[in-house]
């Protein structure tokens, strides 16, 4: 959407994406055909970014408008429909696909997540 501002959370975002195409047997989470298709796509599971999920929205991405489609966020276990993805893996990668990269987990905290440490 344009965003002016290259965080750490950018880098989370990605790494969701990765463990959830991981858990999803290798299928892409948000598949689009154009630029635009994809944000839809996202939207569609994530919701559409808005003034509470990710207050600086409209500063920050020059070309967010509040025009696009609203949509509510999904359940983690329906965007990842597998038996063995528990409620702490479901918030695990919840938390690295917020709209506002600020609100993103840090990456010690996903290192640390409960979610991993039952893993080893």
């Amino acid at each position: 959407m344009g965003c002016n501002k290259y965080s750490i959370g950018v880098d989370i975002w990605s790494i969701g994406c990765v463990l959830g195409e991981m858990l999803n047997n290798n299928r892409a989470l948000f598949c689009g055909q154009s630029e635009i298709s994809q944000l839809l796509t996202i939207f569609k599971a994530l919701g559409t970014p808005n003034q509470t999920n990710w207050p600086k929205v409209q500063e920050q991405c020059k070309d967010f408008t509040p025009k696009y489609p609203k949509w509510k966020r999904r359940e983690m276990r329906a965007i990842v429909p597998r038996e063995d993805f528990d409620e702490l893996g479901q918030q695990l990668m919840d938390s690295m696909l917020l709209h506002d990269p600020i609100k993103r987990i840090s990456s010690k905290d996903a290192l640390n997540h409960p979610w991993f440490q039952r893993r080893t």
